[in-house]
């Protein structure tokens, strides 16, 4: 098999530009073929890579959104258009489509000949089979019928484990162990030592130029790897630990005969990586469209995610107090990601949709339980990011994810952001905020503020009053603390209270007048006015 980002390097595509979808680069291209007319779904099988000129790619906005959708179903790999004769560029819906649910879109000049494309990848897929069924002859007969089946890179590794009486890791391509196995017959290791001399000797060392072996010392042992790449990508790499005396030039080679059957299986686990972020699009889809009239597909693509449903569910999104470019924003996703790979108490998904990072999570119990993991998550989010969570209600099914979201929605109008590392923002604890303000919209808050505050609070000469107020309505009208605060002489203080107190028309001892100053400065957050 090829992967999409594979096929970038093939000399008939070094002119191709990737416009979106790059989070789907990762999928498998089963076979190529050519869009020649708007029914080319029947013939697909899923996998493909979809080539087209353009020159039968319908302008009815309606017939492009049917066709997409078709191409959707069948687990396309990619589309790559032609440009420069029937079209000038790619199309603005298509462009959506690649992004929102991880398929690349592609776009070559006219010039580049359709038969040399289909041609160099249908060889290569070819080749690679070829390849991976004389590797599997090559092996003993003991591992054969289990590596025809290539299971899994933790079976295989089990399985060399086992036969060599040592440990075997496997690391991935940026150098993480992703896989460690340990017979049963292997003497007492030493585990936690063992991955750490692995993790501090491995990252000045590889890639390292195609090296077919790489051997590290380490005291009575070494570590012997066998890196898993080929001419244009480093996959990882399969590592022996043992005594040198104990590894032989046979095990050494049987080991390499595994190598592509562990590149197919890591590019496999790639293919499934780009649709799970397709499947996951597809439900915020479902969940924010209709999702009650959707009942039935929501549900299918939970149990397709693997979603362990539980009795509680609630949505929300990610923002930000800085902007977050593209790559941040990836590497934000993975962070939520793997928190909820880690995480036994909670199921669900992160994913990227619509300009932002928006979460389906599931949980049994209190949410009180959960409350301490997701405030942790916070912290790191704002300690690398500046970003933080905003969570909408707690529903009782999935089917009121909708409604969960968009109270997170409101909830960011409502809350005061200023230091998100010391509480988490939840709008079942800003219930009462988001009935008083939730409809409220800039122009609306703003209005209101101003009939509550006069506006000689928002004069140059009126500001100082404006503070004061401020910091009496923070610590409860208590007069000595505000003077404290505001590092002001009592009487000064009683002087400005005084002030206050005209412009109000109304003494700051009345609860009345208390309830509409607290509901003022609510409003501040929600209004457009500084």
């Amino acid at each position: 098999m090829i992967t999409m980002n594979e096929i970038l390097n093939l000399p008939e595509l070094q002119s191709a530009i990737v416009h979106t979808g790059r989070n789907g680069l990762g999928r498998n291209v089963r076979w190529v073929h050519v869009i020649d007319h708007d029914d080319v779904g029947y013939f697909l099988e899923g996998g493909e890579l979809l080539l087209t000129c353009g020159q039968i790619w319908p302008e009815d906005l309606n017939e492009q959104s049917r066709i997409l959708n078709m191409f959707l179903s069948h687990q396309i790999a990619g589309i790559i258009f032609a440009t420069g004769r029937y079209l000038n560029e790619c199309p603005h819906t298509v462009l959506q489509f690649g992004e929102k649910y991880a398929i690349p879109i592609l776009e070559v000049p006219f010039e580049v000949p359709f038969v040399k494309v289909t041609r160099k990848i249908h060889q290569e897929i070819l080749k690679r089979q070829f390849q991976k069924e004389e590797s599997v002859s090559q092996i003993p007969s003991e591992f054969q019928q289990l590596f025809k089946t290539a299971p899994s890179l933790k079976e295989i590794a089990d399985a060399l484990s086992q036969n060599y009486r040592c440990p075997i890791l496997i690391t991935d391509s940026a150098n993480q162990i992703i896989i460690q196995s340990i017979s049963a017959n292997s003497k007492s290791i030493n585990l936690a030592k063992m991955t750490t001399t692995l993790s501090s000797n491995i990252h000045h060392l590889l890639p390292q130029n195609n090296a077919p072996i790489i051997r590290i010392p380490n005291e009575q042992q070494e570590f012997i790897g066998l890196p898993i790449q080929d001419e244009s990508e480093y996959h990882g790499t399969i590592w022996l630990y043992c005594e040198t005396q104990k590894i032989t030039q046979s095990k050494i080679r049987t080991v390499q005969h595994t190598l592509p059957l562990l590149k197919e299986l890591i590019l496999l686990e790639k293919d499934k990586v780009a649709k799970t972020r397709q499947f996951q699009a597809e439900l915020l889809e479902l969940i924010l469209d209709n999702p009650k009239i959707a009942s039935v597909l929501i549900h299918e693509k939970i149990n397709q995610l693997g979603i362990h449903a539980q009795s509680n569910w609630f949505s929300g999104y990610i923002t930000s107090a800085n902007e977050l470019d593209s790559t941040k924003c990836e590497i934000l996703y993975t962070q939520c990601k793997n928190w909820v790979i880690t995480s036994t108490y909670i199921s669900g998904f992160f994913e990227r949709f619509e300009g932002k990072i928006l979460f389906v999570l599931t949980f049994d119990g209190d949410f009180a339980l959960i409350k301490e993991g997701l405030m942790k998550l916070q912290k790191e989010l704002y300690d690398h990011f500046h970003a933080f969570l905003l969570i909408g209600g707690v529903k009782t099914n999935p089917f009121l994810l909708k409604d969960s979201y968009q109270e997170a929605v409101q909830l960011h109008t409502l809350v005061h952001l200023s230091d998100p590392n010391e509480e988490l923002f939840y709008a079942d604890r800003y219930r009462r905020e988001i009935m008083l303000y939730g409809s409220f919209d800039p122009l609306k808050a703003s209005t209101l503020r101003n009939l509550i505050l006069p506006k000689e609070f928002f004069t140059e000469q009126g500001k100082t009053f404006y503070e004061t107020l401020r910091c009496l309505n923070r610590n409860q009208y208590n007069r000595e603390l505000s003077a404290k605060q505001l590092h002001i002489h009592r009487n000064t203080l009683r002087y400005r209270i005084d002030r206050i107190e005209q412009l109000l028309g109304a003494s700051l001892h009345s609860v009345k007048l208390q309830f509409w100053i607290q509901i003022a400065f609510d409003l501040e957050v929600v209004s457009s006015t500084p």
